[in-house]
């Protein structure tokens, strides 16, 4: 069974546009894994890539931050 990550959270940082996506087959919620993703659009279509590497400290702070973690 093949399961999709759901995005619970959108957020821009230094011009681009991000989102924070949880696999909702996770069984217990305090120990869920967070993906943080940057979204590219193409025309009416948006693709979800994975962060830059040298952004992910800055980007986990500010979604700890956000969702109080």
């Amino acid at each position: 069974v093949q399961t999709c990550a759901l995005p619970i959270y959108y957020f821009d940082y230094e011009n681009e546009e991000y989102a924070v996506m949880i696999d909702p087959a996770a069984v217990d919620d305090d120990e869920r894994d967070l993906f943080v993703f940057r979204i590219q659009v193409n025309g009416e279509y948006e693709e979800f890539l994975p962060a830059d590497e040298d952004k992910m400290d800055i980007l986990s702070k500010i979604v700890d931050a956000r969702l109080d973690r």
